[in-house]
């Protein structure tokens, strides 16, 4: 247990090298104007895609709730893919790749501080993207998003919340990768893509069957989508949540974030004992 909290600085001095080498390698070790030329283009190629498809299939303007609701929930979903997903490809990435986990176990600070300092570097590139379309979005979209009718107070502790759970995951499909064969890297990708259907980043989970909905309800970003867009709009995109309150939402993000949470360190630290006996911190299963 010690070395999982040895002291504070200890697990600072693992946590803001980790989180600077995210950075650098998510940045391509480019520097700051090169990368934020990508970072404009690649997540606003995305939404052009999702632009695209609601012009299609709806043939009306942008301006309209809808869109503005399915917009800002393909946007915030960028937190979810680079932090789950890109917590878990930290793992196979530094172990077969780079070939320095080892290295980075045998250190005096347990590996989550240095997975977490790896998060954060994630969270500060989807935050880019976040922040350039929405922008985007009220600019050239006409997104029906007006800052000082947003309450600020329930979208931060909403977001704060949702962006714990997606940490939590995030090392729990890490654990995972940690016993599994490089191959196993798309586990990651089919898990935060199903979030994205069923949780209602794209459409309302209205549209999905009774046991699409009921799966949905026991997901804490089907909370975390909804209270972030009562926050924004002031009221929320799913009418099978239309009867709960404000109150009622933040209650059940907060319930499920926390169960989320101790579910995800359980599976991460029995996944790590589990490879720690069967030799598999250091395996190299490239092919």
């Amino acid at each position: 247990m010690g070395r999982y909290v040895r002291s504070a600085r200890d697990a600072w001095r693992a946590f803001a090298p980790a989180t600077w080498l995210g950075w650098q390698i998510d940045s391509n070790w480019t520097d700051l104007f090169t990368f934020s030329i990508y970072t404009l283009i690649k997540p606003m190629a995305g939404a052009l895609i999702v632009v695209v498809m609601y012009l299609v299939g709806t043939r009306t303007s942008t301006r309209t709730d809808f869109f503005a609701q399915m917009y800002t929930g393909n946007a915030f979903y960028t937190y979810l893919g680079a932090i789950i997903y890109g917590m878990s490809w930290v793992i196979h990435e530094d172990r077969e790749h780079y070939e320095m986990i080892k290295y980075v176990y045998i250190g005096t600070v347990h590996l989550y501080w240095y997975l977490l300092g790896r998060a954060v570097a994630k969270f500060l590139v989807a935050t880019l993207s976040v922040v350039i379309l929405l922008a985007a979005g009220k600019l050239f979209l006409g997104l029906q998003l007006t800052p000082a009718t947003v309450d600020w107070a329930y979208f931060l502790g909403a977001f704060l919340l949702g962006i714990a759970a997606a940490t939590g995951l995030g090392l729990a499909l890490a654990g995972a990768m940690m016993i599994t064969a490089r191959q196993a890297e798309m586990a990651s990708e089919v898990v935060s893509g199903a979030f994205y259907l069923v949780c209602g980043f794209l459409f309302p989970i209205d549209v999905l069957p009774r046991w699409g909905q009921a799966i949905a309800r026991w997901i804490p970003f089907t909370y975390w989508n909804e209270a972030i867009k009562r926050g924004l709009f002031g009221h929320g995109s799913n009418k099978a949540l239309a009867a709960m309150s404000n109150g009622d939402v933040m209650t059940w993000l907060l319930v499920s974030t926390a169960v989320c949470a101790v579910l995800s360190f359980l599976a991460f630290f029995g996944a790590e004992s589990l490879a720690k006996r069967r030799g598999l911190l250091d395996q190299l299963t490239s092919y």
